[in-house]
């Protein structure tokens, strides 16, 4: 698993952070969606969430491979 697919669900709108810091995936219309592949990659690799969102955009403007 690498960041690739964390960035792309992040900037979708399909991933979303939940009330416990879990990040979670919508595959579907449904309200909620169950924790993302990537949760604890994610969750290690980054010290916050504004890190991540920063470096998800940073892959939308191609600074990132």
């Amino acid at each position: 698993m690498d960041f690739k697919q964390a960035f792309e669900d992040w900037l979708s709108g399909r991933a979303y952070l939940d009330n416990n810091g879990n990040y979670r995936v919508r595959w579907s219309l449904r309200r909620s969606g169950q924790i993302a592949p990537w949760n604890l990659l994610v969750k290690r690799s980054f010290k916050s969430h504004e890190e991540f969102s920063n470096a998800a955009g940073k892959f939308k403007q191609g600074d990132v491979e």
